[in-house]
């Protein structure tokens, strides 16, 4: 975001200093070149770092999907386990212990990711 900030600072600038071109000269007229120059000297330097904060923000985002896949066949799981032993079915029981290997299954793959 800082250094979407600093993008729009600097086409802020230019716009402002194309338009001020266009007026005649004055005094104290302000120079807004030299701010549009200086806000893309800046935003080299943000770009960067910019874009190692991306690359582990994607890094994190897969990390999550995964572990919130497990999450989710958890969930399922327990109400799967618990209708089993309101209903006394063990088949349904069964199918609950097979979904919590699963959802361990993509803990696992979460936490090695």
């Amino acid at each position: 975001s800082f250094y979407q900030a600093k993008s729009i600072k600097s086409e802020v600038a230019s716009s402002t200093a194309v338009i001020l071109q266009s007026l005649p000269a004055g005094p104290n007229k302000p120079d807004f070149k030299n701010d549009a120059a200086r806000y893309e000297k800046e935003k080299e330097g943000i770009r960067a770092k910019a874009e190692v904060f991306e690359s582990d923000s994607k890094k994190h985002l897969e990390t999550h999907v995964i572990v919130s896949k497990a999450v989710t066949i958890f969930q399922i799981a327990i109400a799967i386990s618990a209708i089993a032993i309101l209903t006394r079915r063990r088949l349904l029981w069964y199918g609950g212990l097979l979904l919590t290997i699963v959802g361990c299954v993509f803990l696992l793959m979460g936490i090695l990711h």
